[in-house]
């Protein structure tokens, strides 16, 4: 999902200024810190994404359908 993507790209983007700002001791590994792990959070933002727009989007339901399929055809149903 792009929209889904360009907000981990944004965070990514995020973690590596903040990055090189602290390399060139444009800010304090304190403040550096305070920012928290902000790769992590755009995981997060990600995958929250995701998750809500996902099953919205056709593709999605007819993964679903095959995946259970599959899953029956597994364990003999």
């Amino acid at each position: 999902m792009p929209a889904c993507t360009a907000i981990r790209t944004d965070y990514n983007k995020k973690a590596d200024a903040a990055a090189e700002r602290l390399e060139r001791k444009q800010i304090t590994r304190q403040a550096y810190d305070k920012l928290g792990d902000l790769r992590q959070q755009g995981e997060d933002a990600f995958k929250r994404c995701f998750t809500e727009r996902a099953p919205q989007q056709p593709a999605f339901a007819a993964a679903t359908g095959q995946a259970q399929a599959l899953l029956e055809a597994a364990i003999g149903k």
